[in-house]
């Protein structure tokens, strides 16, 4: 009787810690994706944001500036120009310019900018 009560004890405690196992396996699940998405979020938070200023002066000054607004360091920064937009371009020596800046990489600072410009 004893051997019967004991065997029955024991499956109950097998099937317990089957089902801790589970959620706790479940639980650290969710915690991964949770701290997962707490990185892309961070991540997503904290970049690099550029903007570009086409900036033309008293007619004998143009350039572009490009200015970092965010939090990090833009590594690697690569400048792309649409072709549409160089082919509308009426100033050849300002298009020539472009066309040259056109894959150039540089390393833009928080707050900083990089200009090209053409006299």
């Amino acid at each position: 009787m004893t051997d019967c009560i004991m065997i029955i004890l024991t499956a109950v405690y097998v099937i317990a810690t089957s089902v801790i196992c589970y959620f706790n396996y479940s639980s650290s699940k969710a915690a991964r994706e949770q701290v997962a998405e707490m990185k892309r979020q961070y991540d997503a938070e904290n970049r690099a944001y550029i903007t570009v200023e086409l900036i033309y002066e008293k007619k004998s000054f143009y350039g572009l500036r490009f200015t970092n607004h965010g939090k990090r360091i833009a590594n690697n920064f690569k400048i792309q120009l649409n072709s549409e937009f160089l082919s509308a371009l009426n100033e050849l020596k300002f298009k020539s310019l472009l066309e040259n800046q056109k894959g150039r990489e540089c390393i833009i600072g928080i707050g900083q900018h990089y200009e090209r410009e053409c006299r």
